[in-house]
């Protein structure tokens, strides 16, 4: 028995891209919610186009809107498009006061903690040329 497909309403403050996620060497698709305000990533799930996010991914050929519709509400977790754990958890890292943002050279013995910040030439040169 088919089952009307709910209309989409996107939230206008809010954008979804497609891309795919670096969490390990399988690259999986995932879709971003991103706030235009703030340009700040809100949530990682699963792309509904790539095989791997759902159990029968959705034909390329359906619009977005649609794609989207059948992933919410009463559709249950049937047609969920979903990442990973470590996927899932990518949106922690991204803003982890923790994160490194640029090169980062050891300055004492291993496992003192200590570090520099180097530019991104002193560390091609350093690795180039063995420093």
């Amino acid at each position: 028995e088919g089952r009307a497909m709910p209309e989409w309403q996107g939230n206008p403050q809010q954008a979804i891209s497609m891309t795919q996620c670096f969490g390990c060497w399988t690259q999986c698709g995932v879709r971003v919610r991103v706030d235009r305000q703030t340009d700040r990533v809100l949530r990682i799930a699963g792309n509904p186009y790539h095989p791997l996010s759902q159990e029968r991914h959705v034909d390329s050929a359906l619009p977005l809107q649609d794609a989207l519709a059948q992933l919410g509400g009463e559709s249950g977790l049937d047609a969920r498009s979903t990442a990973c754990a470590r996927g899932a958890t990518l949106l922690e890292g991204l803003y982890s006061p923790l994160r490194v943002l640029e090169p980062m050279k050891r300055v004492g013995k291993r496992g003192e903690g200590k570090w520099q910040r180097i530019s991104f030439e002193q560390l091609i040169a350093e690795v180039v040329e063995g420093g």
